[in-house]
């Protein structure tokens, strides 16, 4: 395939490719080439380790509002690559460390869990204000049976 400056080539899927057989003279035999081919996929590496990056897609820049991409390297970081050609942009090669990222995120977690158990506790002394009210009330009305008995007496 010849190509233009400016095209792109695109990877087509084998059901639309134009095949035709015999086309030329092969340079190797058929043999030799299916067990290439074999062999090839023998040490192709199936299982590679890929990396489940937790904040994928989740972190966006504050002055643009664009995802920032993950740069992994010994001391992993977040960059706003949107803005890394145009030096005018406030977020300019802005970056962030992924465990500075974790650090805030853990904090907001730990927050969250505490509103969460001020909320129970909440909860809790309300049930309890509810039960002193009606203990009182029961007080309140075991006194007014008490009064009444002792009139009834003298």
């Amino acid at each position: 395939m010849i190509k233009e400056c400016g095209e792109k080539s695109i990877k087509r899927e084998e059901k639309d490719w134009i095949k035709i057989p015999n086309h030329h003279e092969a340079i190797i035999e058929k043999e030799t080439f299916e067990q290439v081919q074999e062999k090839l996929l023998h040490f192709k590496i199936e299982n590679k380790k890929e990396r489940k990056y937790i904040f994928k897609g989740k972190i966006f820049c504050g002055y643009c509002h664009h995802a920032m991409n993950e740069r992994v390297n010994k001391n992993p970081i977040f960059l706003c690559r949107y803005s890394e050609v145009d030096t005018s942009f406030p977020c300019y090669r802005l970056t962030i460390a992924e465990k500075e990222i974790e650090e805030i995120t853990f904090q907001m977690i730990l927050r969250q869990i505490d509103v969460i158990k001020d909320t129970k506790q909440t909860d809790h002394i309300e049930i309890q204000t509810k039960l002193k009210i009606e203990l009182q009330n029961q007080i309140q009305l075991y006194h007014e049976k008490k009064k009444i008995l002792y009139e009834a007496v003298y």
